[in-house]
């Protein structure tokens, strides 16, 4: 089974907020400067790209920053950090999944591990939506400055304010290799329903568009992310449950077998709601959102990190995960620590 063997989390603030900073270089510095002499030449390295299709680099091997190049974000990303890294033409590829991006991303670095293909896997989730909203200058947001914002700029992005105060950013990093039997990844189960994108999306940007974004998409508001509150919150409620309690039964286990359930933090209303409906007590659970908003791809090992360091996982423990997120995307994975 693929085991995890050091995981390492990283948030930047100003003023208590969350922002682009440096989370990207904190995180695989701490990973290398912690595991230096595990890595190797047979790492492999799993990215992704923002969940609005922004192209912000979603890895925790990018500078604070978004890439220069627009097509071929993830080798000018590469470039920059390959020398801290000490590799050179280590593969890398990035892994588009949303809110679920890191579940499919563990699922994809077992199957590589267990078939032999790579012995050991650096799966980073790391998201900045501090660039998501068009506030026009972004240091007073990004570093607490008294620069003015204009009111025709404030009004504009107020409109969106709904949707603002969910997101922050962040990073985290699960360093992968093979285990010995029973511990590890034991299962997991990904779906995927494109017949509810439109749920959960953003209207401009790709290839449907000419130019992939344009001016009018800024000033309509088209890059900002459509999101139907009520429709979602059913729709996680009753999937995330849902493939819980498949997974179970598929390895012939009952939901009190659980030890500790980690759910994507993007709404602490639905995972409330899901607790319910699978009747674990609060001992059980563990929810970090209040602390960061929806960190989307790295809300997984954040979540798992500080339920680590705050003694809720043992050795020997049953960790179940479950996300969903746009697309729509969703999935189970079942962990023994």
């Amino acid at each position: 089974m693929s085991k995890r063997f050091y995981i390492t989390t990283a948030i930047d603030y100003v003023n208590g907020q969350p922002h682009l900073g440096h989370a990207y270089e904190k995180v695989i510095t701490d990973v290398i400067a912690r595991s230096q002499r595990s890595l190797g030449k047979e790492v492999f390295f799993l990215t992704g790209t923002d969940e609005h299709g922004q192209k912000v680099q979603q890895a925790a091997i990018a500078e604070g920053k978004p890439p220069q190049q627009y097509c071929d974000e993830l080798a000018a990303v590469w470039k920059d950090f390959a020398k801290k890294l000490n590799l050179s033409k280590i593969p890398c590829i990035e892994v588009k999944g949303q809110c679920a991006g890191f579940l499919y991303g563990m699922q994809i670095s077992n199957s590589l591990i267990l078939t032999g293909i790579y012995k050991k896997i650096l799966l980073i989730g790391a998201e900045v939506h501090t660039c998501l909203f068009p506030y026009e200058p972004l240091k007073p947001i990004l570093e607490g400055t008294n620069e003015e914002i204009s009111r025709e700029n404030y009004e504009f992005n107020t409109k969106f304010r709904d949707r603002m105060v969910l997101f922050g950013d962040g990073a985290g990093a699960f360093l992968m290799e093979k285990g010995s039997d029973g511990e590890g990844i034991l299962d997991s189960l990904l779906y995927t329903d494109g017949n509810f994108i439109e749920k959960l999306y953003i209207k401009a940007g790709g290839s449907k568009s000419r130019p992939y974004f344009s001016k009018k998409d800024y000033e309509d508001g088209s890059i900002i992310p459509i999101l139907e509150g009520r429709e979602v919150y059913k729709l996680a409620v009753t999937l995330m449950t849902e493939v819980v309690l498949e997974i179970l039964e598929k390895n012939g286990l009952k939901i009190s077998d659980i030890d500790l359930l980690l759910m994507h933090q993007a709404n602490l209303r639905i995972n409330e709601a899901v607790q319910k409906r699978l009747g674990l007590p609060n001992e059980k659970v563990y929810n970090n959102i209040q602390k960061y908003g929806n960190t989307t791809a790295a809300t997984l090992p954040l979540v798992y990190y500080e339920a680590k360091k705050e003694g809720k996982i043992k050795k020997g423990d049953l960790v179940c995960f479950v996300a969903l997120g746009s697309g729509l995307h969703w999935g189970a994975l079942l962990y023994k620590e």
